[in-house]
């Protein structure tokens, strides 16, 4: 079971679009900003939308989720 939660976690990390979206309080705009596809919505000190960082921490991720 918990490797059918793991692949279903990936799985959905990847479906949709990669976007967070903000409201602007002065002009009452819908903003849209882009976010990582990692599995935990974080802040990272790092360029998490790509790269070898991306990938480290998307490995880190999965594999504390066993």
């Amino acid at each position: 079971m918990t490797i059918f939660t793991v692949i279903c976690w990936v799985t959905i990390t990847f479906f949709g679009e990669s976007v967070r979206l903000m409201v602007n309080k002065e002009t009452n705009e819908t903003l849209t900003e882009e976010v990582p596809r990692l599995p935990l919505k974080a802040w990272y000190p790092f360029d998490a939308m790509s790269g070898t960082m991306y990938i480290v921490a998307f490995v880190f991720q999965v594999n504390n989720a066993f």
